[in-house]
């Protein structure tokens, strides 16, 4: 078992929810240099304490991406310029409440598709890792994390402050000219077009 905060210093390439056998939730980390440490709290403890390393607020940080993309569920999560997590489901539940998806570092994510059944996540050194979502589904989740890893080198989330797009927009106006807000709202316009153009997805 590790700290959170020395873990992310080693670099973070997945982040994996586990279920023991004595019921608890557990969060398998497997680092830059291929270590994997477990930790003993669930994977969403984890990200929000990753937030907390980064200086950000985890609410904020997806509430960021929710707004881009349009849409709550599945998101990327942006930490950092650098350090962007997409959400893809390497386990079946055994509980109703159990964590089904697991994040993993843009940079490092790349994805097979062995046959209409198998589809596996490769991270650095060819680290395989089985999905249970389908072949499209994991390449839009890559490739809306790249969306969000383009906008928040942008846009960084310091100028950001709700989920909410008149929230969103009201934060943006005193921190930001009218110049620059005009900006926003058409880079934004921008990916919305490029999703919907590529991957037939309207928001």
């Amino acid at each position: 078992m590790g700290s959170i905060d020395n873990i992310i210093t080693k670099g973070i390439i997945g982040l994996i929810p586990i279920y023991t056998k004595e019921g608890r939730y557990q969060t398998k980390v497997i680092t830059r240099d291929l270590e994997v440490i477990f930790l003993r709290k669930n994977i969403r403890q984890a990200l929000k304490e990753m937030a907390t390393y980064f200086k950000i607020d985890f609410a904020t940080t997806k509430g960021y991406a929710t707004y881009i993309l349009g849409r709550k569920q599945s998101i990327s999560i942006p930490f950092d310029r650098e350090n962007v997590y997409v959400p893809i489901k390497v386990k079946k539940p055994k509980t109703s409440n159990d964590y089904t998806l697991g994040f993993f570092h843009l940079n490092y994510l790349n994805v097979i598709k062995i046959n209409e059944k198998e589809v596996y996540l490769i991270l650095k050194e060819d680290i395989k890792i089985k999905s249970y979502m389908i072949y499209e589904t994991v390449k839009r989740n890559i490739r809306e994390g790249e969306i969000i890893k383009r906008h928040f080198q942008k846009y960084p989330i310091i100028v950001y402050s709700g989920g909410d797009k008149e929230i969103f927009l009201k934060g943006l106006q005193r921190k930001a000219s009218k110049e620059d807000l005009e900006k926003l709202e058409e880079d934004i316009k921008s990916f919305q077009r490029e999703l919907l153009n590529n991957w037939g997805i309207a928001l």
